[in-house]
């Protein structure tokens, strides 16, 4: 009789082993499409397991402790009690899954070589009527009276007074409900809630207040963000952490329709540290929305927001509140007849913010094109060159484009990117980038002063033109007769040529880099910066289909994403496209 087979070993699945705690599982549940969230959503909960898989590793930063991530949750659970609505007032704050992975996520990373929280900053972003100023109160309530800290100074702010004090009056009440609960640690007064044992107290605070400046909080909520006009209160709030050793800020909002506000700026900031695009581990994010065209990874024409069966993307209560759904349904039959209430809907109630302009390429396809390549390879080599170059304190951008040797090649870029060393880190706060990071790591270049240095920018070109075989160096028409582009001919003999910024220029290389992306016929080596750069771009098409990127449209610089686009146009100009042709190569480029 033949020997038995031994078992086949059962495959591990890719969640197998993962802590059983309700943070990580509510995680899992989304990762595996048991509970219905969006793409942001997936990817914060995407970003959790990947970190504890990264907390085994040797020398991981960071470790996730439920016994801390539980204290808040527990406090909130036992201690808090809702005080609004029929249904709610009076009955304890049972947490729905989903504020219990955000509130045990922001308690329960802990850096593990100081025993301090992980995360200082966090942006949430739900549809209206789920409670976030609940939650919020809950939270702030935790900060001041059991995190521990002393003399915690403690705020809810807003633009306004009567703003900043809804959370603020919402925890009060919370304390009320309480009884002798709370009621025997915290005394409340009108504009002040006091720890006295521990010398903490709780405040709401405006732009209103006669001054904003000598704060050192220790925790701070801002609800509903995006009716700030202007970036004030943030950047004091964002500014006055310095003096604590874990300081929290936390943003709740609902979506709006101001794309160049300071909530739209973190909201995008959030987007690409979850899309990969830069990294930053102390902020934490959920942003619970509809998918919609053009986001990041979402393929077709997204979600269409009067659809009963996605509103729960942004609408992560309705589970769990009776009236939610019902009253979604309400608005969503006003939406259906009226053009004004269906952006109101969207925004509100399916956090889309309407006056979003979608980006120009989609940034799956763009990082589909990344191969790995030096420098080195490259040196010899014929190449087109790009340069954008910036006329005061702003980023500089060139870009090199190296064409095929045979047939199986892609078209090779390679970027540079020079920024005013003076005030790097004004300007990173300002643009919401690491260009710190990205100085010390190589990838921008820093020049003396606070504005560019042409010389340094010039030196550089003329380097690279040394090992490089530049055929053409293409330049905006209004630099081209400027004293650099003078010296890069008749000092380093490199051929340079003006660049119109028009649709006549423009159009060409715009299609033809769309077509090369999605065709694989061009690689990159991940560089961030451009990625960055690539991930902003906003394009404007005429009537006739023609398109050119738009800086006045583009939310953020796009410096590279232009010079790159010059560099093609010189090329195409010089050669034969390496993907089909269209009607303007037949005819022939009139003019550049």
């Amino acid at each position: 009789m033949p020997p038995k087979k031994p078992p086949a070993k059962k495959r591990r699945g890719p969640y197998d082993g993962l802590p059983a705690d309700p943070v990580t599982q509510y995680a899992v549940a989304v990762c595996k499409k048991q509970i219905v969230a969006g793409r942001r959503v997936t990817l914060q909960c995407e970003r959790h397991i990947k970190d504890l898989r990264d907390s085994k590793k040797k020398g991981a930063k960071y470790v996730f402790d439920y016994l801390r991530a539980e204290r808040p949750i527990e406090f909130i659970e036992t201690y808090l009690k809702h005080s609004k609505g029929k249904t709610f007032a009076g009955n304890p704050f049972i947490l729905a899954p989903w504020q219990i992975f955000v509130v045990g996520s922001l308690f329960g990373w802990i850096n593990k070589a100081t025993g301090l929280r992980r995360f200082k900053r966090a942006y949430i972003e739900v549809a209206r009527k789920n409670g976030k100023s609940t939650l919020l109160a809950a939270i702030m309530l935790y900060l001041l009276l059991a995190d521990g800290e002393a003399a915690a100074e403690v705020y809810s702010a807003a633009t306004t007074r009567d703003q900043a004090k809804i959370v603020f009056n919402e925890a009060k009440r919370m304390i009320k409900a309480s009884g002798a609960t709370l009621g025997k640690f915290l005394s409340s007064y009108r504009n002040e809630i006091q720890y006295e044992n521990n010398d903490s107290f709780f405040q709401p605070l405006s732009a209103e207040a006669n001054s904003l400046e000598g704060l050192n909080i220790h925790a701070a909520s801002v609800d509903e963000l995006h009716a700030h006009k202007t970036r004030e209160v943030w950047d004091v709030l964002d500014s006055g952490t310095g003096g604590r050793s874990q300081p929290l800020l936390i943003i709740i909002t609902t979506a709006g329709d101001e794309i160049t506000g300071i909530c739209y700026e973190n909201r995008e900031y959030c987007e690409n540290v979850l899309n990969g695009l830069f990294d930053d581990d102390e902020w934490f994010m959920y942003i619970a929305s509809i998918d919609s065209a053009g986001d990041a990874g979402i393929d077709g024409p997204g979600d269409d927001a009067l659809d009963p069966a996605v509103w729960i993307k942004a609408n992560p209560n309705i589970p769990y509140i009776e009236t939610l759904e019902a009253d979604l349904e309400t608005q969503a039959r006003k939406a259906q007849n009226s053009p004004a209430s269906l952006g109101n809907f969207k925004i509100k109630r399916c956090n889309v913010w309407t006056n979003e302009v979608s980006a120009w390429l989609d940034l799956n396809r763009w990082n589909a094109c990344e191969q790995p390549f030096t420098e080195a390879d490259l040196v010899g080599r014929l190449c087109y060159g790009g340069l954008d170059l910036s006329s005061t304190d702003d980023l500089s951008a060139l870009v090199w484009l190296f064409p095929p040797d045979d047939d199986d090649e892609p078209w090779y870029v390679l970027p540079r990117a020079w920024i005013p060393s003076d005030n790097v880190q004004e300007r990173a706060r300002r643009h919401r980038v690491p260009y710190q990071q990205w100085i010390s790591d190589g990838l921008i270049r820093a020049t003396p002063g606070d504005i560019i240095d042409q010389k340094f920018i010039e030196a550089s070109i003329a380097e690279d033109a040394a090992r490089f075989n530049v055929i053409d160096l293409a330049v905006d028409r209004a630099f081209q007769a400027g004293q650099i582009m003078v010296n890069l001919q008749e000092d380093h003999g490199i051929e340079v040529t003006g660049f119109g910024m028009g649709y006549l220029s423009m159009a060409a290389p715009t299609r033809e880099l769309e077509v090369m992306i999605g065709s694989k016929a061009i690689a990159h080596n991940g560089d961030p910066v451009l990625r960055w750069n690539i991930s902003n771009t906003v394009v404007r098409v005429d009537p006739a289909g023609n398109m050119k990127p738009d800086k006045a449209q583009s939310r953020r610089k796009i410096d590279l994403t232009v010079a790159l686009l010059q560099a093609l146009g010189v090329a195409l100009k010089d050669m034969q496209s390496p993907v089909d042709p269209f009607p303007y190569q037949e005819r022939g480029i009139r003019s550049i």
